[in-house]
């Protein structure tokens, strides 16, 4: 490996969603607009010349639960293609930046790789504490039955030596 220069920034090319196309693709780009719809994993950004979807991969660590629509936020991606469909797709949550203040809030996105699996340890901790102690439960439910249908059987045995000595 031979270094040939230094680390740059790459600026964004500012460009409308309708210039979205075969000859950009694989480029670094930047569109602004309005968010006018939202699905689990990408939203639809409407600049006035056209829409671009924005895809949210899994590896960039970016929340979707605060994008509402009707939220105006400056998108930095790359773009791609996926079955004949161009796409906006961020490296991480900074990409994604809020214009203007609407009334909707900031959007809480994480940057922060740490906590977002911190996030995801307490969730699958909480799901195997709760999963255990079913199980737990359940142990002690089916040893409880146990010890009542001996206290029943028991009872049963009494009840009928009762009923023998009265005939």
């Amino acid at each position: 490996i031979q270094i040939v220069g230094e680390k740059r920034d790459v600026a964004p090319a500012a460009l409308a969603a309708a210039e979205i196309g075969d000859n950009v693709v694989g480029a670094l780009v930047e569109v602004e607009g309005e968010i006018t719809e939202r699905k689990s994993s990408y939203f639809y950004l409407d600049d006035g010349s056209e829409e671009a979807r924005v895809y949210l991969k899994a590896g960039a660590l970016i929340e979707s639960g605060q994008i509402a629509v009707g939220q105006t936020v400056r998108v930095v991606g790359i773009v791609g293609g996926r079955n004949g469909q161009y796409q906006l797709l961020p490296r991480r949550a900074a990409d994604i930046v809020p214009v203007a203040n609407d009334g909707k809030g900031d959007i809480a996105l994480y940057s922060d790789p740490v906590n977002k699996e911190r996030d995801l340890a307490e969730t699958y901790l909480t799901a195997t504490a709760g999963g255990l102690t079913s199980i737990l439960i359940g142990l002690m439910a089916r040893a409880r039955g146990a010890l009542v249908f001996g206290f029943l059987k028991r009872l049963g045995a009494i009840a009928l030596v009762l009923i023998r000595r009265k005939v």
